[in-house]
């Protein structure tokens, strides 16, 4: 199946590749080309790796390749666009936009996804910038909610929304411990390395000529000590 600059001018995303997905069969590939960076006059949408990776995490697909290709340049001052200087945002054309930084390259990204699992397709959700923690609700719509789908497909049930909830918030519960598992080892692994590297010093320091040397001294100080 291809997308070649057709879903960038469908406001609808999630409706545009849930149909797509739908329409695949297991093994079936879908071939993406699409605006990655400055359409500034084309389409509603441009596309960033992310958003491929992530969907085809969400969705099991195998992403068997994806890349990015130069598709010419645009310019700011051509559109007509009113370019302001961040320290003057309420003052219309407060920027001074050179010739060279007033053409922006175009790229398009290519990427290739095989559909590996007969499942619903899930919608992604990113939250690396979010300042809160996503809702159980929100959680069941999106990818976290694939779960739920696939547990009550194996035991042949028909799940209704209050166990999707569950399922999903026990799924996101589960994500956090991995992630909170996951920074304590790296704090573990870094004191390691600390208590490594002070053996390592104490070691230098025991077989140093200065510690031979003192030798006599430390003994006498610990004589009249337990004296």
């Amino acid at each position: 199946m291809l997308n070649f600059g057709t879903t960038e001018h469908i406001f609808n995303q999630w409706n545009s590749f849930e149909v797509m997905h739908d329409a695949l069969k297991v093994g079936g590939v879908l071939y993406c080309v699409l605006p990655m960076s400055a359409y500034l006059d084309h389409g509603y949408y441009c596309y960033t790796p992310l958003f491929f990776k992530d969907l085809a995490k969400s969705n099991d697909y195998e992403l068997i390749d994806m890349f990015i290709a130069p598709a010419g340049l645009n310019n700011v001052k051509e559109e007509g666009l009113d370019v302001r200087h961040e320290r003057k945002l309420t003052e219309p054309n407060s920027a001074v936009v050179a010739d060279g930084d007033a053409r922006l390259p175009q790229y398009n990204i290519h990427a290739v996804m095989r559909k590996t699992v007969d499942a619903p397709f899930r919608a992604t959700l990113e939250v690396a910038t979010a300042h809160s923690d996503v809702s159980e609700d929100a959680a069941a719509r999106y990818a976290s909610g694939k779960t739920a789908a696939r547990i009550g497909a194996a035991a042949g049930l028909h799940l209704d929304d209050d166990a999707k909830r569950v399922i999903a918030k026990l799924e996101v519960q589960n994500e956090a411990m991995a992630q909170a598992s996951q920074e304590l080892r790296s704090e573990n692994e870094q004191l390691w390395l600390q208590v490594r590297a002070l053996e390592a010093e104490l070691n230098s320091i025991r077989t140093s000529t200065t510690w031979t040397l003192t030798a006599p001294l430390r003994a006498a100080g610990d004589l009249a000590k337990r004296k």
